[in-house]
């Protein structure tokens, strides 16, 4: 049997209809204002080749000595253990809406010039900090070439700089196509889906793609799978959680350090927990910078 729909149930209908409406319209809003990006932190680490690092000891260590006009000795090579733990490479990146920052340390093992080549760890620390399109704070301290050469030349302070910024990098910036992971397989940094950033690269242009396997010619960049980039006030930045290099046996054998840059491994993370507002600011750039620029080798994690 057919019920006809009274018509005050036509009435609710049709105000049903326009609340409806009128809700789609607050929740595009209410995405439009919360696609806004929430503060990301992530911090990389790289570790060396041991066979290399105790042969930038050995030669580090026998250049010394002969620089001071010492006779030859063997150089005392710590555990390799101690030397597959030593961090090389550290650099925490900070994204919070126009805020980015970075906090990068680069380090080296050796014979210290300036204290009877013992073996420290040298330590270059680099500090930037950006209100996007609009400033920029930089605190840089000695170079890891003036640390190590054996000529032991004096220490410089920490280098601090300020300057403005041209807003014409944010002009109408938006993300690139090829930053879209959609439909690719991820890969697993340290808990964190990414993204290689060849496969984004080849699906663009038409090639084959695999998500969760670097180039396997080239240096990569594995991605935050959910937010490759980050829109820094129209500028976009990409939101990197590890990266990797193909072996070369040789060269790290030679210069165990290298690889640390190359190959690194996400150690922290977190999406949407508020950054201290210190971390933005010349004070905590020139905190990180000023810094030791050598430190006893053990105890090194």
């Amino acid at each position: 049997m057919k019920h006809r729909r009274p018509h005050h149930q036509g009435q609710v209908a049709t105000a049903s209809s326009r609340l409806a409406v009128a809700v789609v319209m607050w929740l595009g809003a209410t995405a439009s204002f919360a696609d806004t990006a929430p503060p990301i932190r992530v911090v990389r680490v790289g570790h060396g080749n041991v066979e290399g690092l105790k042969n930038i000891i050995s030669v580090s260590h026998d250049a010394c000595r002969a620089a001071k006009g010492l006779p030859p000795a063997p150089a005392p090579l710590p555990p390799d253990r101690v030397l597959a733990k030593l961090v090389l490479f550290e650099q925490e990146e900070l994204f919070d809406g126009p805020l980015w920052a970075e906090y990068k340390l680069v380090r080296t093992v050796g014979a210290d010039p300036r204290h009877d080549c013992q073996i420290v760890v040298f330590n270059q620390r680099t500090a930037v900090i950006e209100r996007t399109c609009k400033s920029r704070i930089g605190a840089f301290s000695e170079l890891l070439l003036n640390l190590t050469d054996k000529s032991a030349p004096p220490i410089r302070p920490p280098h601090i700089s300020e300057e403005k910024l041209s807003d014409l990098a944010c002009q109408s910036k938006k993300p690139a196509a090829d930053m879209d992971p959609s439909g690719l397989a991820t890969a697993d940094a340290s808990g964190t889906p990414c993204v290689w950033n060849s496969a984004l690269h080849a699906r663009a242009s038409g090639g084959k793609a695999v998500g969760n396997q670097p180039d396997k010619s080239s240096l990569d960049s594995c991605l935050y799978a959910k937010r490759p980039s980050y829109d820094s006030n129209g500028l976009q930045r990409p939101v990197v959680l590890a990266t990797a290099k193909p072996t070369q046996a040789l060269l790290e054998s030679l210069y165990g350090d290298v690889v640390a840059t190359w190959n690194t491994k996400l150690q922290a993370f977190s999406d949407g927990v508020p950054i201290p507002s210190y971390k933005f600011t010349r004070a905590s750039a020139e905190a990180f910078a000023k810094q030791p620029t050598t430190t006893p080798l053990q105890g090194h994690r």
